[in-house]
């Protein structure tokens, strides 16, 4: 006659059985058979189908309005001596039949011949502080027009070095503006986004003959 098992090494075996089903079932149910996608039950009882790495390749990001964030503090160049060669002022103007407040900038040439000026977060950081992360966005996109319609300027994002840095820099390069307003885009996408001090900047040589004055308006990182 055979060995009867005792009561506590048969409730060993059932629980081990009973932990042995219980992954089978767990592996069965969040198997998917297409492309290795798992299907996940939610709260609500609904299976959703997103691979986790459909997840991590389209983080979050909530669009903003850069300059609620970010502040024309940087002024290089010229615009180092204040406003004795550079003014920024919001004014009223027509944007496309629509009166709106839009930054108008004048430059009058200084001893330095260029000026330029950056929108940095904190106000004033020139790589003391950390940045923001821009981690999920795809681009930073703004109105621009010239007053005469001759002005070159350059518009860029990020390129600030220091105890903190920009994690990345791209430029417009050199862009010739005309009397309309037109819509321009600073791709943001493949760049790393992680520290995000100077998030926009323009940057134009003297004008000859006179002033270069151009306006900017809504800003947008999205």
């Amino acid at each position: 006659m055979g060995r009867k098992s005792s009561p506590t090494v048969r409730a060993a075996l059932i629980t081990g059985a009973a932990v042995i089903i219980g992954a089978f079932i767990t592996g069965w149910w969040s198997l998917d058979p297409k492309d290795g996608v798992r299907s996940t039950p939610t709260t609500s009882g609904k299976v959703s189908q997103t691979s986790a790495a459909t997840q991590e390749s389209r983080p979050l990001f909530n669009s903003i309005v850069l300059d609620s964030r970010f502040f024309p503090s940087g002024w290089i160049g010229d615009g180092k001596h204040g406003t004795k060669y550079l003014s920024l002022e919001p004014k009223n103007t027509d944007i496309n039949g629509e009166s709106r407040i839009a930054l108008r900038i004048v430059y009058s040439a200084g001893p330095e011949g260029w000026a330029g000026v950056y929108w940095q977060y904190p106000d004033g950081n020139w790589g003391g502080q950390p940045g923001l992360s821009f981690v999920g966005a795809r681009e930073i996109t703004f109105l621009a027009r010239g007053v005469n319609g001759s002005e070159v300027v350059e518009f860029k994002s990020g390129g600030i070095r220091g105890q903190y840095s920009d994690s990345f820099e791209v430029s417009l390069g050199k862009v010739a503006l005309t009397k309309e307003w037109k819509n321009y885009r600073i791709d943001l996408q493949g760049k790393d986004l992680s520290s995000v001090i100077g998030a926009f900047a323009w940057v134009a040589p003297a004008a000859r003959g006179g002033d270069l004055s151009f306006w900017l308006a809504d800003m947008q990182v999205r």
